[in-house]
């Protein structure tokens, strides 16, 4: 099962370079597909509730939108890249004020503060799907 989604990850990224021009190293290729492959497989079975019916798809694994690994993946890497960009070093960061003037910047910090609260309602329920939702969201 885990070869396959690597294959199929694979497939996919070899598809997308194509279509980009893009040329990536073997390793590069291999490893990015292991990654995807593997972290989908994962990411849908603890995104699904348990006591639901499961249905296995690779389709549906491996998408790059929705409530699936390779979405959450492909967000991480945007954040890589715009600090990366902004010569931004997270590890630098420290303890600086925050300054909120957004309504979305409080939208954001209300979820993160409800992290606590999400962790002890997964931990009492035993519905590791509630994390993914939250991470999602």
């Amino acid at each position: 099962m885990l070869e396959e989604a690597i294959a199929y990850a694979r497939k996919d990224i070899e598809t997308r370079f194509q279509q980009e021009g893009r040329q990536e190293s073997e390793d590069f290729i291999a490893h990015s597909a292991q990654v995807i492959g593997i972290s989908a497989i994962k990411y849908a079975d603890l995104s699904q509730n348990r006591t639901g019916n499961y249905v296995f798809s690779y389709d549906k694994m491996l998408a790059l939108q929705g409530n699936t690994a390779p979405y959450m993946l492909y967000a991480y890497v945007r954040v890589q890249g715009i600090s990366r960009k902004g010569a931004i070093d997270f590890a630098q960061l420290g303890d600086h004020p925050v300054h909120l003037t957004e309504e979305t910047e409080f939208a954001l910090a209300k979820h993160l503060l409800q992290l606590d609260e999400a962790l002890s309602a997964i931990e009492a329920d035993l519905l590791p799907n509630r994390l993914c939702q939250y991470c999602l969201n």
